[in-house]
């Protein structure tokens, strides 16, 4: 391949250059997070074409792998940040970029703020030939209280959570081991966004038949006289729950087996109604002594093999994120509009919101392995926001959702 000897104008743009993600021995991993890499135009951000990362204050170390896609490897090139050092430091390579097709370059976030690794050719400051924008953020934590739920006394499965306890450990042990594991996990996907769950307590909580609320909705409710659901008596006792905090974002973890007689969620292991959908949705009910309480929160079942991507999907939906189905719909669970049609690629199956079920019953299993392997769910949250796609700009919404007026109420 020759090198390159053409002339860059002003405002050409020639992609001989490409970013992302660096591998790694877990996926996903903080340090290594996914590139936005389809999104080249922005509205929020006109001026801006070209591949994104986000990070968050903080980190260690942010990996990224550099392509030379059409460019030869002879080809002498430079990574230079647009403002120095002044929102991230560049630790690695700080001189010419080894003559290699794939190379990681290794920065670390220093400040809030907004710029760009640029590739200059042949010299420091020769023409840029490509960019990589990155948006750096303060981190934001989400509190959260974990109920280990008991339904009428019955006690949390064996194999808890898809992991079963080594010989002699206690199961108490054993709880905290995998929720600990649960929740590194889930942060390794949240933390380049700039979120961070912060695991303050868990308690032990049974729920009763009754917790699981009337057949009706009551007088007074927009739904009232309407049936509740199987999905509604879940809202229902996890808005009237036992040790439900007021200060903390509260994850029930039940298992679906032991429900009551006539409690049917089908085939669910998670569920996340985010507290302004739930308040629209009639999720509201009033305990004992005439407080009233909105059916948000997390559950997830204690029977099935939970794993950081699947309570990340969750909390998406707390912070006002669309779950997107095999044939590319939305179904309505954020506060943005409900679209009816989404693209359906290989980048809509990389996102954090699609998913697995959706994978398994897709028509078109040659695009189900999204770079994790086979029918193995992504963990992007895409960054780009564009009018005609309304579940885009899903990094910066969920940033912005992470607040306590949208997360934690009595």
């Amino acid at each position: 391949m020759a090198d390159y000897k053409t002339r860059v104008w002003n405002n050409e743009r020639i992609y001989m250059v490409d970013f992302g993600r660096a591998p790694h021995s877990n996926h996903p991993s903080s340090r290594c997070p996914d590139v936005d890499r389809f999104g080249f135009m922005d509205d929020a951000n006109a001026g801006e074409h070209g591949p994104i990362v986000s990070a968050m204050v903080g980190q260690s170390r942010v990996n990224i792998r550099f392509y030379r896609t059409e460019l030869s490897t002879n080809a002498r090139l430079y990574a230079r940040v647009a403002d120095g050092n002044a929102t991230i430091r560049m630790l690695s390579p700080t001189g010419p970029l080894p003559s290699r097709r794939a190379t990681n370059l290794v920065f670390r976030p220093v400040r809030k703020g907004r710029t760009s690794i640029n590739i200059h050719y042949h010299w420091p400051d020769g023409p840029v030939i490509g960019r990589l924008y990155v948006d750096v953020r303060n981190r934001r934590r989400i509190n959260v209280r974990v109920h280990l739920v008991s339904i009428n006394g019955s006690v949390q499965p064996a194999v808890f959570l898809g992991q079963t306890a080594a010989g002699g450990t206690a199961a108490a042990t054993h709880h905290a081991n995998v929720i600990r594991t649960l929740i590194r996990d889930t942060n390794r996907i949240l933390r380049p966004h700039g979120l961070e769950v912060r695991h303050r307590d868990t308690v032990n909580t049974n729920w009763l038949t009754a917790t699981y609320g009337p057949a009706t909705f009551p007088a007074g409710n927009p739904r009232a006289g309407a049936a509740l659901s199987g999905f509604d008596q879940l809202r229902h006792a996890m808005a009237l729950s036992p040790n439900r905090s007021a200060a903390r974002l509260n994850i029930y973890i039940a298992d679906r087996t032991s429900f009551p007689a006539g409690v049917n969620v089908g085939g669910a292991v998670g569920l996340g109604p985010p507290l302004n959908w739930a308040r629209t949705m009639g999720a509201t009910w009033t305990d004992a002594g005439g407080t009233s309480h909105v059916g948000n929160g997390i559950w997830i079942h204690s029977s099935y093999a939970i794993d950081g991507k699947i309570l990340a999907h969750e909390f998406g939906h707390i912070l006002h994120l669309s779950s997107l189905t095999a044939a590319g719909a939305v179904n309505q669970w954020h506060s943005i509009g409900d679209f009816t049609a989404s693209r359906d690629d290989s980048q809509t199956r990389r996102r954090l919101m699609y998913p697995y079920t959706s994978l398994l019953d897709s028509e078109m299993s040659w695009r189900n392995n999204v770079g994790n392997g086979n029918t193995v769910t992504g963990a992007l949250l895409n960054q780009r926001r564009a009018a005609q796609d309304g579940t885009g700009n899903e990094s910066r919404r969920a940033y912005n959702a992470a607040r306590a007026a949208n997360l934690y109420t009595s």
